[in-house]
């Protein structure tokens, strides 16, 4: 048991000497202050960097989805350009039915 109290005494003695003299010393305390600086200066680098990331992951996300509707379009265009080809096809195959007939066939504009 003596040598427990004995370790610990030498212990407090030696961390209040090392405590106290790194405290009083102005070599420690530039490099203690240099080391804070420094590292708020990372954090905040890491807080913008992380900013930056979330933004262009938004704008990634954004650009995907703005490719995927372009692309819906797309397809919805040549299926109506094939929907109409189709139907021009089968109108000039079937030809004109009767001049008095009241169909919708496309005549040019009006006669003025």
């Amino acid at each position: 048991m003596s040598k427990n109290i004995i370790a610990r005494i030498a212990q407090w003695l030696a961390n209040e000497l090392i405590v106290k003299g790194l405290a009083n010393n102005p070599s420690f305390q530039r490099f203690a202050q240099r080391t804070h600086a420094r590292t708020q200066e990372i954090a905040n680098k890491a807080v913008k960097t992380s900013q930056e990331l979330a933004q262009n992951e938004s704008l990634h996300a954004l650009r995907n989805e703005a490719q995927s509707k372009a692309n819906e379009v797309k397809n919805t265009a040549v299926g109506l350009a094939e929907l109409l080809k189709d139907n021009l096809k089968k109108a000039l195959e079937d030809g004109p039915k009767s001049k008095n007939s009241n169909s919708h066939h496309f005549r040019g504009p009006p006669k003025t």
